[in-house]
């Protein structure tokens, strides 16, 4: 498993001076702190997803803390990983499918998206999936985001998943507010400058 915190910066408490004796103290909030969970196929994968997240922190600034975790798809070939991986991933605001070349989809991940939705009590967040487009043509990747986009549907999640243009969005239903903050840049800001896809 993978672990990444992308820090914010705490914001400075402002004082100002009222006279020699009165001082006033301005509190800023903490930042709303967002889960994101990667399910991804190896090393490639995983720095793609890592990428996304780091162009998704700049986007939203210092009032969330993006938190990052992720889970490669052989670990879930283990039963007592897989259901830590499901519990994650039910608890979290945003998950990511990273597919390597072959877009495959392997057995324990199957498995696995039929363990994690039933764990899943909230009923906002996001699903997206990245695709390679590198090797593999296009009725696969086709099967996959309709298989995807009904676990979008079925947990209520919005759902994104890129295409050759970058990303397009799948609402699970009646779009919910909150998650357009997150929506836009995620969509906006997908591509890497090193990214094979922005070829």
């Amino acid at each position: 498993m993978n672990n990444t915190v992308i820090e914010t910066k705490s914001a400075p408490t402002a004082r100002a001076s009222r006279g020699a004796s009165e001082t006033i103290q301005q509190r800023v909030p903490p930042p709303q702190v967002c889960h994101l969970v990667v399910v991804f196929d190896g090393q490639d994968e995983w720095n793609r997803a890592v990428c996304l997240a780091e162009n998704l922190h700049r986007s939203l600034g210092e009032e969330v803390e993006l938190q990052v975790s992720g889970w490669k798809f052989s670990l879930l070939r283990k039963r007592g990983l897989r259901d830590l991986a499901a519990d994650e991933v039910a608890q979290a605001d945003l998950v990511i499918y990273s597919f390597g070349e072959g877009n495959d989809l392997p057995d324990e991940v199957s498995e696995f998206n039929e363990l994690w939705p039933e764990r899943r009590l909230k009923r906002d967040g996001l699903l997206g999936v990245l695709f390679s487009h590198t090797t593999i043509g296009v009725t696969r990747i086709d099967r996959l985001r309709e298989y995807f986009a009904k676990i979008a549907r079925k947990t209520g999640l919005d759902f994104l998943v890129n295409n050759e243009s970058g990303m397009s969005r799948m609402s699970a239903g009646a779009h919910l507010p909150g998650n357009e903050k997150l929506l836009k840049p995620l969509m906006d800001e997908y591509f890497c400058p090193t990214d094979s896809f922005a070829s």
